[in-house]
């Protein structure tokens, strides 16, 4: 059942210990929700006030240089936004006025809201704050910490943003958000994983903060530890290695000068570098995987499967026959 803007202003200006009071005047982010103590109480329509709940169009809210999402993260915004028609937005967004135009503002949290927001056509229910850009780091940096579904490649590389771009330093995220010196480290070390390494490795967004940075640390340590990363990187194509496991493969290429790939799958690329297929063994069973678009050029007989099949066994009966000879 939705709630309508005057029940929720009611209720909002009945509560006077509201769960949302205090989060961007505090400097101390640990273990916190960004909106744990926010002040809320409904505005005035014609009079946006700072640290009050608003009612805005999407379309007035710009997303902030420093967005942290990737496109391929966000989730099912449809389903939000039908969440959004049925029972209204249950948290807040995070704006501030915009710093070169005075009839929009850049949102600091929030962005899957604001796109459901902007998909459903429905105003966007936020909090407008005073803030700079290094509490405006900050809060995101809180909420990204409290989030399950954001990957360490995520987090790592906003926090890398952030800095690079002077807005917040190392020593911050430690104070603010209750973490170990280690663990910020693991985050940023995606930031530091050489580009030779993250062309071999591929898709690196399912790696671990710690196997990301073992893989950065061991790629360090001579140019043998280099030359064995590179060829496992090969293997693991975009896969998070357990850090026992990747030792034992790097100590393995050290000692045999190579690293048994018989059993490891092999992709298939044009020469353009278009990925058409992976080798693999499964079950003691050789097989041939394709991608889903070459897939769907088959089901549409724009590839000839027959002809595909029949050039197979000649390949196969010509090496075979070599093996003859």
């Amino acid at each position: 059942m939705a709630v309508s803007k005057e029940d929720f202003s009611k209720y909002a200006a009945s509560r006077k210990n509201s769960e949302l009071s205090k989060v961007i005047e505090k400097k101390k982010y640990s273990h916190n929700k960004v909106f744990d103590s926010l002040d809320i109480t409904q505005s005035k329509p014609n009079k946006p006030e700072s640290g009050q709940i608003h009612y805005i169009s999407p379309s007035q809210i710009e997303n902030w240089e420093y967005s942290d999402r990737l496109s391929t993260s966000l989730g099912d915004i449809d389903g939000l936004a039908n969440e959004f028609i049925k029972i209204g937005q249950q948290q807040p967004c995070l704006i501030r006025k915009s710093k070169t135009n005075d009839n929009l503002y850049e949102l600091i949290i929030g962005e899957r809201r604001w796109r459901a927001a902007k998909k459903a056509n429905v105003d966007l229910m936020v909090i407008i704050k005073d803030i700079n850009d290094h509490d405006a780091a900050l809060a995101q940096a809180a909420e990204n910490d409290n989030r399950e579904n954001l990957s360490d490649y995520e987090k790592g590389t906003s926090l890398a943003k952030l800095i690079a771009a002077g807005k917040i330093k190392q020593k911050d995220l430690i104070e603010s958000l209750g973490k170990s010196r280690q663990y910020i480290s693991s985050l940023l070390s995606f930031d530091k994983i050489p580009n030779e390494l993250l062309e071999e490795i591929g898709d690196i967004k399912n790696f671990s903060a710690a196997a990301a940075e073992r893989v950065k640390q061991i790629y360090q340590r001579s140019e043998q530890h280099k030359e064995a990363i590179l060829l496992l990187a090969k293997k693991y194509h975009g896969k998070s290695p357990g850090i026992a496991q990747l030792e034992r493969d790097v100590e393995e290429v050290l000692l045999n000068g190579k690293l048994d790939t018989s059993l490891h799958p092999v992709k298939l690329k044009t020469k353009d570098g278009r990925h058409v297929g992976t080798w693999g063994v499964k079950n003691k069973t050789l097989a041939l995987s394709i991608p889903i678009d070459i897939y769907r050029l088959i089901q549409a007989e724009k590839i000839n499967f027959s002809q595909l099949n029949s050039k197979i066994i000649k390949v196969i009966e010509m090496e075979l026959n070599n093996l003859r000879e």
